[in-house]
């Protein structure tokens, strides 16, 4: 999802928005894509991995701050 006003990127968890900055999800994006491409992964692989790191990270992930990008403070659960 993008936020219309500056494509920030927005994640929808349990029914709220949470801000992700832009830099936060490039590097992210460029270590995933780095590691596929340096471990020659297909698209199998990648799609059964990243379904074992999206089910730990709804078991396990704390997410009550966020960073909100427009006013540069901390969003609270």
């Amino acid at each position: 999802m993008n936020n219309k006003n500056n494509s920030i990127p927005a994640v929808k968890v349990e029914g709220v928005k949470k801000i992700i900055r832009k830099s936060v999800e490039d590097e992210f994006i460029c270590n995933v894509i780095e590691f596929v491409t340096k471990e020659g992964l297909t698209i199998n692989n990648i799609e059964a991995c990243m379904e074992k790191v999206y089910e730990h990270m709804k078991a396990n992930a704390f997410l009550g701050k966020d960073y909100q990008v427009d006013t540069g403070s901390l969003i609270e659960d």
